[in-house]
């Protein structure tokens, strides 16, 4: 579907003004571009000192870093796991491998695992606001759509006051409210290092649209941004996934951001339902015995498996410590 573009600039600039300057964009000091950097441009997580005693590693110059290493949870119930028609191994241990994640989108390691799990999180929430009355009670239907709002180059402004403005703008708009992602940087030659402040939201609006009449007055006495309807979404999820696979992160502030009927105060966080309950127990138990994983070491003398599989019970043993369990989100 084709996207709408509206330019909100008063009459006394013009769009060549606009574009010569913003090709000396370097020549700026920018407040908002402060601290953000490009996600998956950090390095992995690193325990520190505390963590190190706490669990007892041996050697402080050791390697603590457990981004994106393999660890083995497993089912060694052995003489539960009878008749299996998965292996020819009449008692298999079960072994389910997986990478350790820390849970940032400034990790190098991490970040594109992150991303997948933060949009299932989003999108979830996003459907839940079908839930309320806000939704059923629009007059017209409201459906999701993308919205981009990318301020213009020249603004020198704290990143909070043009956050706002975004807000107020959308709003304005038609979008009652969404999910907001910033991005700062823009792609040049398959690198993302050009300056360009933007915002994406994913949020609903009357039938996927933005109120024509209002971006009209907008256009006649603002001075600020560039608004692009990108229409209705076939997947949330997935659009969502794309955004925070490139976004922005800063120690200070929040790279995800809800507002209007979708924020925090206005739509609470949707519980975990018997379904999602039920599946989780599924990807905490063993699929032929149901009992609790636990973590397990590889013993044998190949490589350990990185795919979930049926081993021998002399190739696998259970793990007396696990160092990743007291780690918090960062």
């Amino acid at each position: 579907m084709p996207y709408k573009t509206f330019s909100i600039l008063d009459n006394k600039t013009s769009l060549s003004v606009n574009t010569e300057s913003s090709l000396i964009n370097s020549q700026f000091a920018q407040l908002q571009y402060d601290g953000w950097k490009l996600a998956g441009k950090s390095k992995p997580y690193f325990i520190d000192t505390e963590f190190q005693k706490k669990n007892g590693y041996p050697n402080p110059d050791d390697d603590k870093s457990h981004c994106g290493k393999w660890i083995t949870f497993g089912c060694k119930n052995v003489s539960k796991h009878t008749n299996n028609l998965l292996t020819d191994n009449p008692n298999p241990v079960f072994f389910k491998p997986t990478k350790h994640n820390c849970h940032r989108l400034r990790c190098s390691e991490c970040y594109t695992r992150e991303s997948y799990f933060r949009s299932v999180k989003i999108a979830k929430r996003i459907r839940y606001f079908q839930q309320s009355n806000e939704f059923y009670e629009s007059a017209d239907p409201l459906l999701a759509t993308h919205v981009i709002v990318s301020p213009r180059v020249e603004i020198q402004d704290t990143y909070e006051s043009i956050r706002s403005k975004v807000v107020k703008l959308l709003q304005a708009v038609g979008v009652v409210g969404g999910v907001l992602i910033v991005h700062h940087y823009r792609c040049k030659d398959f690198k993302y290092d050009k300056n360009g402040l933007h915002f994406h939201c994913v949020g609903y609006s009357p039938r996927a649209r933005v109120r024509g009449d209002e971006v009209s007055k907008q256009f006649k006495q603002s001075n600020f941004a560039i608004v692009k309807n990108m229409g209705k979404r076939k997947s949330v999820q997935k659009t969502i996934q794309y955004l925070l696979g490139h976004c922005s992160v800063n120690p200070k502030y929040h790279t995800i951001t809800w507002f209007g009927k979708l924020s925090y105060s206005k739509l609470s966080n949707p519980k975990a339902t018997e379904y999602d309950i039920e599946e989780l127990e599924k990807i905490r138990c063993c699929p032929i015995c149901q009992e609790r994983l636990v973590r397990l070491e590889y013993v044998g003398l190949d490589r350990p498996p990185t795919e979930i599989g049926y081993g021998k019970l002399e190739e696998w043993a259970t793990a007396t410590k696990n160092p990743y369990s007291s780690m918090s989100r960062n």
